[in-house]
């Protein structure tokens, strides 16, 4: 009797699974095989911020997708942009005016293209970050920013369902 009741639940879990949408399928386009990831467009004043930016994308490229990086001619599809702003503001002072607590704002654009045709694959698609770090940290806080902004773009990639 126990192992019917077993059977049952587990064929209910599957019914339910299967209802929805569940798949194993990846979420990036099957017909994108490999991506360039470009220099953004640096409108600001600190320079080699595109670079972080482009380290941190191809890092999540390679993590979280089944494309493999290529060179501009190569690849199947390009991902290239625009930072368009970066700033770093203190939040929280100590009582010796230290900062101890800041904020890091960031604003960009991306677009995702054929490698081919150059048709989009995504239109052009603007993003604004903001990302609390406590000072002292060992991490830069371009690389904290990028991080979480590779991924909300490597997110962006995905098929709609």
């Amino acid at each position: 009797m126990r192992a019917l009741y077993q059977t049952v639940l587990f064929a209910a879990f599957l019914l339910i699974a299967c209802g929805c949408g569940y798949t194993t399928d990846s979420l990036i386009r099957d017909d994108i095989n490999s991506v360039y990831v470009g220099y953004f467009e640096n409108e600001g004043w600190i320079h080699g911020l595109e670079v972080d930016l482009r380290r941190a994308l191809e890092r999540e490229v390679r993590l979280h997708t089944g494309m493999r990086l290529a060179d501009r001619e190569g690849a199947d599809s390009l991902i290239e942009g625009e930072l368009r702003d970066y700033s770093v503001s203190s939040i929280t002072r100590s009582a010796e005016d230290e900062t101890l607590m800041k904020r890091v704002d960031v604003e960009l654009t991306y677009r995702w293209t054929d490698g081919l045709s150059g048709r989009e694959l995504i239109p052009p698609a603007d993003l604004s970050k903001s990302v609390l770090l406590a000072v002292g940290l060992q991490e830069k806080e371009a690389e904290r920013v990028f991080r979480d902004v590779a991924r909300e773009i490597v997110h962006g990639l995905e098929r709609n369902w």
